[in-house]
Parts: C-alpha cells; structure tokens; sequence
C-alpha cells in the first residue's frame, strides 16, 4: 500500500478522514463506531477503516493485557499470603517488578496510541509489527 493517503475527493473530505481516524485513536474506536453508524461520508474509506481497526486491536490488547497482569499479580500475592507474612516479604520486590513491567506495557500501548493519532493527522498509515498485519488482512 502507498506510504501517504490520497484521495479523489475535495481537501475538506481528507481532512475529515484524517480527524475521524485521528479520534478512533483517542477514542478507543468508539467515534469510529458513531461515525459508521451516522453514515459518515468516508466511512467506507481503506485509509479511515485501516485506522479504526487499528485503534480497536491496539485499545483491546493493551486493556486485555494490563488486566490480564493486574489479576495475576493479585492472585499470586494472594497465594503468596498464603504461606505467611514471611513469605509475603520477601516475594514482594518481585511482585513490584512484574507490575512495574506490566505499567510500563500500559505506557507504550498509550505511546502507540499517541503515534497513531499524529500518523493518521499526518495522512499516513502507521505499521505495527502484528497489528498491522491482522487489519491488512481483514480489509477488503
């Protein structure tokens, strides 16, 4: 695909394109939904649908895994407690590492969010390594 969107359509459309993929980013999809369903002039567009899925799959896999390690850091602290006080104490720094790293997770989904917005304002695509490829796939 073209590295740049360019559509035949007046400046006023691109523009329109640009800040409704824009908010899917910000939005987590839910303008892009709105949007679909208000009929949106562009909303069968490739370069708007790419980023509505795009910012869909990079929404839900961020949430899925910064909940997914919230709740195992819990329930293995829990289990951990289990086994007493002294126990608890000492797996404790590593419990702090592991949900240090799991923030740190959070914060690049919320980087790429922030590069999505500023490719699609820019009229381009942003490729993700795995996520791009599952949008590609399911554009027709």
């Amino acid at each position: 695909m073209p590295a740049k969107y360019a559509p035949k359509k007046a400046q006023s459309s691109d523009l329109m394109v640009r800040v409704m993929s824009a908010l899917c980013y910000l939005t987590a999809g839910l303008a892009g939904f709105i949007y679909i369903i208000a009929n949106g002039r562009d909303s069968k567009a490739v370069f708007f649908r790419f980023h509505f899925m795009q910012a869909l799959l990079t929404a839900m896999l961020g949430c899925f895994i910064t909940w997914t390690g919230t709740t195992l850091i819990s329930t293995v602290g829990g289990i951990i407690g289990l086994f007493g006080e002294g126990a608890l104490e000492m797996s404790t720094p590593a419990l702090g590492a592991v949900a240090f790293g799991i923030r740190m997770i959070g914060y690049s989904f919320s980087i790429l969010i922030i590069f999505g917005i500023v490719q699609s304002l820019r009229g381009k695509y942003l490729e993700l390594p795995w996520i791009s490829k599952i949008v590609r796939g399911n554009l027709r």
